[in-house]
């Protein structure tokens, strides 16, 4: 794979996990406004906001091996 293709790849992960984390953040708040209870969603939206990040920084790695800003 050469950095191109893995860049884009990187960049789909992260619009990815970006609606993903919408999503949980939408439903979180909809549970929340219904009265039940939160534990595992607010976890789960936990973990997806932590992978986002490691999608992010796995992509400005790559940018930045390639001369270019993230």
């Amino acid at each position: 794979m050469n950095d191109e293709t893995e860049l884009a790849a990187a960049e789909q992960h992260v619009i990815g996990a970006e609606r993903t984390v919408a999503r949980q953040r939408q439903g979180v708040a909809r549970w929340m406004s219904e009265g039940l209870e939160m534990t595992e969603a607010e976890q789960t939206l936990a973990l997806y906001e932590e992978t986002l990040k490691v999608f992010r920084r796995h992509r400005d790695r790559i940018l930045k091996e390639l001369g270019r800003e993230a």
